[in-house]
Parts: C-alpha cells; structure tokens; sequence
C-alpha cells in the first residue's frame, strides 16, 4: 500500500479507493471483534468472569 497510497487507477482511467484499505477495514474489525470474544478487553472480561474453583466440604475431607 505504501507504493500506491490510498487511492489507486482503475480501468476506466479514473482515481478510486485502494482495495488495500477495505482489506485492511475488515481485518480490523474482524480482530476486534475476535479479541472481545476472547476477553482481551475490560469490558468483555467484565461480562464473562473467569470461574475459580471453590472449596466444598469434600475437599476439606480429603
């Protein structure tokens, strides 16, 4: 992308958006979404607390 900037030639002679750009859109949301999914972020690990095992009374038995 840095070659050809944000804009590109298209085959009508015209100046239009780089196809780069949208690639590049997407695979940003796509990660965002995928790092909220996996609680990479306060508010995803907010909703989805991690379970810590609690002691029962059989474990103290043991």
């Amino acid at each position: 992308m840095p070659s050809r900037g944000f804009s590109i030639i298209n085959s009508q002679g015209g100046e239009s958006r780089n196809p780069a750009l949208s690639a590049k859109a997407d695979a940003e949301k796509i990660m965002i979404k995928m790092s909220s999914l996996l609680g990479f972020d306060p508010v995803s690990r907010r909703r989805n607390p991690v379970e810590t095992e609690e002691e029962d009374e059989l474990d103290r038995l043991g």
